[in-house]
């Protein structure tokens, strides 16, 4: 791994994983030091996190990458893609113009689209 602490860092490589290593990792983005951020997605071009878990970030240099890295967990925070089902209302009052009664739905499928 690079040596002599931060002033040998070149470049910080920014990976994306099915899990908080590299087994499996394809390489996002390099970012030049001084650089400490990285804009992923846009409306013009969303990114699509299906096939990833995880975020991670390396510092490297010319000769090496540092065996240890900082890694997390990728949360999207999108709208559910289904919506509740089986909407059903059920009057019980006897009364014209005068609701009573029980609004019951049930969780869409698949309800793994729910955070």
């Amino acid at each position: 791994p690079p040596t002599g602490g931060t002033a040998f860092v070149t470049v910080y490589r920014v990976y994306l994983g099915t899990e908080a290593s590299l087994n499996g990792s394809s390489l996002l983005a390099e970012v030049a030091v001084g650089e400490h951020s990285l804009g992923i997605g846009s409306p013009a071009a969303p990114f699509d996190p299906s096939n990833w878990t995880h975020l991670g970030v390396y510092a490297a240099n010319a000769d090496e990458q540092a065996s240890d890295g900082a890694w997390s967990a990728l949360l999207d925070r999108g709208v559910p893609r289904a919506g509740a089902v089986d909407l059903a209302f059920t009057d019980t009052s006897l009364e014209t113009d005068v609701l009573t009664g029980t609004l019951t739905w049930q969780h869409p499928t698949p309800a793994t689209d729910i955070d």
